[in-house]
């Protein structure tokens, strides 16, 4: 019986990333993962300061995002690409 974990491979098995946990109705029918539409992209303010990359999500959003960063000077470019997790936190009273 399968867990549900859903995985992006990696250069290996041990280096792959966790992504979420799929429910039974993606293991009895696997085709909706075949026709299934990507998620919005949630809404993400971007900020830079010196060499540090701030990134801060809606108030209230949890879950993964990918996040595209592109360098850039007259002459080349270069762009990296990662994942990021904001987890769902619940303020203090």
């Amino acid at each position: 019986m399968s867990t549900g974990a859903l995985y992006r491979f990696g250069t290996s098995i041990a280096n792959s990333t966790f992504l979420t946990t799929l429910d039974a109705g993606y293991y009895t029918n696997p085709s909706l993962l075949v026709s299934a539409t990507a998620p919005a992209a949630p809404s993400v303010t971007a900020s830079v300061t010196g060499n540090q990359l701030t990134l801060t999500p809606a108030s209230g959003f949890s879950g993964a995002f990918q996040v595209n960063v592109t360098a850039a000077d007259p002459f080349t470019s270069t762009t990296v690409s990662f994942i990021t997790t904001s987890p769902r936190w619940t303020p203090l009273p």
